[in-house]
Order: structure tokens, then sequence, then C-alpha cells
């Protein structure tokens, strides 16, 4: 929502993600990603605009520095956005999937998306098979994203110092 207001402030067009049918191309950053380009995103708690707009894409490139590369995904939170009458059956259902899940909280209050949901940022610690993991999260009722991205991107763009490193 931020990005749009921006946006639209500096007069660039914003269309909605509703009416289109692919994107050329698309450049955003991660939390977290490995070299077989498998991503946490969400940290900012857009993921589910952030998952329609890496799935519509036709290159989808993400942008970020050395700090995010890592072996295995998990040091950051699975953030998870659900529907608010979901709110505790999803909460549970991260426990019984192995995680420890923690309501969002920003300034003292439950945060809520740009969507009106709620996150849960869901610990799984180092995450073995992202795959499987995200299989689990997409079969949960009431979970509307998860911050998995498995075959979203087309290329990574890391920088380090003053090289730039293209994983791809």
């Amino acid at each position: 929502m931020h990005t749009e207001k921006l946006a639209k402030s500096l007069g660039i067009e914003v269309l909605s993600l509703g009416e289109l049918s692919f994107i050329d191309i698309s450049i955003d950053g991660a939390d977290e990603f490995t070299e077989s380009l498998d991503l946490i995103k969400g940290g900012g708690g857009a993921l589910f605009r952030e998952k329609i707009m890496a799935s519509l894409s036709k290159n989808s490139i993400i942008v970020t520095d050395a700090s995010k590369k890592v072996k295995k995904l998990g040091a950051f939170k699975v953030p998870v956005e659900v529907v608010p009458q979901a709110y505790q059956y999803v909460f549970n259902q991260m426990l019984i999937l192995g995680g420890k899940a923690v309501q969002r909280i920003k300034d003292n209050e439950v945060f809520i998306t740009d969507n009106g949901n709620f996150i849960i940022d869901a610990d799984f610690g180092l995450i073995d098979d992202p795959a499987k993991l995200a299989s689990a999260l997409n079969q949960v009722d009431g979970l509307l994203a998860h911050g998995i991205f498995i075959n979203l991107t087309s290329k990574v763009m890391m920088s380090t110092g003053d090289q730039i490193m293209v994983f791809e």
C-alpha cells in the first residue's frame, strides 16, 4: 500500500493486480534466499500481494544484499497471512506442523494487513525441505498465504560491497 501511494504521488499509473493476466517483469526484495532460489518473503506484511505479483510475473527478479543469502531457509520466521475468523485454528495448525507461532504485533497493536487479515510469524527452525513445508501450509484452511516462495523467482541479484552476484 505504501509503494502504491508513493507511485501515485509521483504520477505513476498503478494497475490493480486483479485486472492483470500477467506482468512482464517484477522487482522485489526478500527476507532470505538460497542459491536454488527458494525464498522467505513477507517481513513487511504484504506477502499475499507479493505472491500474486510473483505468480503473475514472467520474470520475477529479487534484489538483495549478501545478508539475505542462507544455506537453508528458516532463520527468518515464516510469515503466514490468516483470515481473522480462522486465526486460532491456523495458529494451532502451525504448532501441529512443528512451528512456534506468534501473532505479529506492531506498535503494541495486532498487525493488520492491507487485506484486513492477521499475520502469524511461525518459527520452523532451519527448513530441510521448503517445498514440503510450503505444500503442507497450502493445505491449511483459513491460511491466505505464506511467505515461502518456491519456483516463483527468475533470478536473485545480490550486492556484495561493490560487486553484484546473480543467481539463476
